[in-house]
């Protein structure tokens, strides 16, 4: 008797970590929650909707729609484990920024999706691709899918950290941030 008890929790464990079969309301597990990603969002990362929704299937059902965005259904538990992996990455970019140079800064107003960048010329340009991109793109993708509202913008400012002098500014995506060697003198 009490190997089947066992057997029960083990499955009814594993159903919670699956994400309880997704389309199921399941009070143990959540209701399963729908959200869309715009196909341009995709396009500012360099992907594509059908990437993304082999990535997510272990956190719920990613379906592609036929205008390109894609639809993801999972339960407010895996979204939150989405979150925490991308706030982890973020926190880890974020960190090597600051730890490149002292003169280095980072302000993000989550309200209005804004972000200013103080840094050199000179930054690694692994580290600028990531602190201008994936650190805003992670963030981006979070709030999509926990509001639902496929509607995105993000605001990025890059300062010269010697000077104080803006080098660009651009609210994407209806802009594109660009400079130039230029733009840092």
């Amino acid at each position: 008797m009490m190997r089947g008890k066992q057997g029960i929790l083990l499955f009814c464990s594993l159903l919670c970590l699956t994400g309880c079969g997704i389309k199921i309301k399941d009070p143990d597990c959540g209701t399963p929650l729908t959200s869309v990603i715009p196909a341009d969002y995709f396009e500012f990362i360099g992907s594509t909707a059908k990437e993304q929704a082999e990535d997510l299937k272990p956190y719920g059902s990613a379906k592609v729609l036929e205008n390109g965005d894609l639809e993801i259904t999972m339960t407010k538990d895996r979204q939150e484990q989405i979150i925490r992996l991308h706030q982890e990455e973020v926190d880890e970019i974020i960190d090597r920024f600051l730890a490149a140079d002292e003169d280095y800064t980072y302000l993000y107003v989550g309200v209005d999706n804004s972000y200013t960048f103080g840094y050199s010329p000179d930054i690694d340009p692994m580290l600028q691709a990531q602190v201008l991109y994936m650190v805003p793109a992670l963030h981006t993708f979070d709030t999509m899918l926990t509001t639902g509202n496929p509607f995105w913008q993000i605001h990025i400012k890059v300062v010269n950290c010697e000077t104080g002098d803006t080098v660009a500014e651009a609210t994407l995506p209806e802009e594109t941030l660009t400079f130039t060697a230029e733009d840092w003198q």
